[in-house]
């Protein structure tokens, strides 16, 4: 990997360093051997020879130093508009990244068994459980594949491979579901994460496919039980398509009659019983009525093919697949912007000062309604915003505000009726007088000619 140069900026010259992409010791910045010794600006870094055109320089890394960050953020948005948020420029670090990013250089010792088709499976699964029930494969956009959870933790582990980065990079996961401000997903990390535990079960190629039920026969060791007894086996391994589907229906029910909140050993068994009817990924249409009850059994059933492997797939899962696989094939370039829409550093910075996500709906997006963060480098995660959650709120708003508004004129016109009323009452009352005060002044007239 070329190697990196690092030069110190203030907040006062970056936006003129990054908006004209030259270098900051040709304004005013200086070089510096390592970000750590910046303890108070900005640190931006550089690659030799990135870019054929000479005065063309952008920093591929911009460090923020740990107890200035907030502030110089801060000062961005309100000064510096223009180039708010910094991911617009290049990658966004802190110390913490900062390290990952030292580790990655170094060269490895051992290459990583990084199971490719299992991981790319098992996402095109969570697509299925998080997209609309009526969606088929072969229509699936592929790029949902950043939507989900186990894209984000994939590419960390082909990334980083480090067991401390992949917790991190967890927990990281379970703030954003936590966080307000986006939109909830029915299929919840809790599930996942026993799903990703599950990924590098061994599995003999040349197997039988029913050998898959001894596979996931651990899955749930707090059970103790076999996946399923051995009637039901029998039928689901059965020649008839009709007897394998009516043991499906058999399963299906006694798990839906079992009502649990939180029902992922059920969501596994139905998953499985699906993949046996057809014999690979066919009937994955079973479980379309499923989806709402057991969340999970989509990423269960993409898991189970991943792992019984290519020999199982119909054509559009295969294609589907190989789509995402492709993605998740590209490597880590630190030379290289990230093409998140924000970074974690920013997120945390707008979630901690903003109590609204009104901050999030006026960032410069990918997408219109959805928000694409760099958990990690290299791992990005694109969240729907809750924007129709603000909409209604605005709705309601809005209506309150006329229902104020006529009342206030209801009111207006009620006391101008009442003060018309009024002004009738008055004007009929000296009409009255002046004739009475006009026959009295006749009268008077009529006895004095007398």
């Amino acid at each position: 990997m070329k190697k990196i140069k690092w030069y110190n900026v203030s907040k006062d010259i970056l936006p003129m360093v990054l908006l004209t992409s030259k270098l900051p010791s040709d304004i005013e910045g200086s070089h510096v051997a390592h970000p750590n010794l910046n303890l108070e600006n900005i640190t931006l870094g550089y690659y030799d020879n990135v870019y054929s055109c000479g005065d063309y320089n952008p920093p591929a890394i911009i460090s923020l130093p740990v107890e200035k960050s907030a502030e110089i953020l801060a000062w961005l948005k309100t000064y510096a508009p223009e180039t708010y948020p910094l991911s617009q420029f290049a990658r966004v670090i802190k110390p913490l990244e900062l390290k990952i990013y030292e580790a990655s250089i170094k060269p490895r010792k051992k290459k990583i068994d990084f199971k490719f088709q299992r991981w790319s499976s098992l996402i095109l699964g969570e697509i299925l459980a998080q997209g609309e029930s009526d969606i088929t494969i072969d229509s699936l956009p592929l790029s949902r594949s950043q939507a989900t959870y186990t894209h984000s933790v994939a590419r960390v582990l082909m990334c980083h491979n480090s067991e401390d980065i992949n917790k991190l990079c967890l927990e990281r996961l379970l703030c954003l579901e936590a966080d307000k401000s986006f939109v909830s997903r029915s299929l919840k990390i809790e599930s996942l994460a026993h799903i990703w535990s599950c990924v590098d079960y061994h599995w003999d190629y040349e197997s039988d496919i029913e050998n898959i039920l001894d596979v996931f026969k651990n899955a749930f060791p707090e059970e103790k039980l076999c996946i399923f007894d051995d009637v039901t086996t029998k039928e689901l391994l059965s020649d008839s398509i009709e007897a394998r589907v009516l043991a499906f229906r058999k399963i299906s029910n006694a798990e839906i009659n079992k009502e649990l909140s939180h029902n992922d050993s059920g969501a596994l068994k139905i998953a499985m019983a699906a993949f046996l009817v057809g014999k690979g990924t066919s009937h994955i249409f079973l479980l379309k009525t499923m989806s709402g009850r057991f969340p999970s059994v989509y990423a269960w059933f993409g898991l189970i093919a991943g792992i019984v492997g290519p020999t199982c797939w119909e054509i559009d899962w295969a294609r589907a697949i190989k789509g995402i696989e492709k993605g998740l094939r590209v490597g880590l370039n630190w030379s290289e912007p990230s093409q998140s829409d924000i970074s974690w550093s920013e997120y945390e910075w707008i979630s901690e000062t903003f109590r609204n996500n009104s901050p999030f709906v006026e960032l410069p997006k990918l997408l219109p309604r959805v928000l694409s963060i760099e958990i990690l480098p290299g791992s990005i995660c694109q969240i729907r915003l809750s924007i129709e959650r603000d909409n209604t709120k605005i709705k309601s708003d809005t209506e309150n505000s006329m229902l104020n508004e006529i009342s206030s004129l209801k009111k207006i016109l009620s006391d101008y009726i009442i003060l018309t009323e009024k002004a009738k009452e008055h004007i009929s009352g000296l009409h009255n007088q002046a004739n009475n005060l006009r026959l009295s002044k006749n009268k008077r007239g009529f006895y004095e000619k007398k």
